[in-house]
């Protein structure tokens, strides 16, 4: 008998980069994936930040220069350990 561990997969539902060292990046928590790609976008489509590092996170910045406040869309596409492939 094979048994395989499912995965963990969780995103804020907001965040706050105001320099406070709470909250200041946004970044999937994740736990038995092997592959991760972030794509954020502003509310007009524009490409904000993008990433395949697990370990990476949106600062809430665009070109250095911190994004203004408002709705930002994400998309992530990550393929769990045991090969399941989602996109959330």
């Amino acid at each position: 008998v094979q048994i395989e561990r499912g995965y963990n997969f969780a995103v804020p539902t907001a965040f706050s980069p105001n320099g406070d060292r709470t909250n200041d990046t946004f970044r999937a928590v994740t736990d038995n994936v092997d592959e991760l790609h972030m794509v954020i976008q502003d509310r007009n489509g524009h490409l904000m930040y993008e990433t395949r590092n697990l370990a990476d996170s949106w600062d809430g910045t665009f070109r250095g220069t911190p994004a203004p406040q408002g709705s930002y869309y994400f998309e992530i596409t990550f393929t769990a350990k045991s090969g399941v492939t989602r996109v959330e």
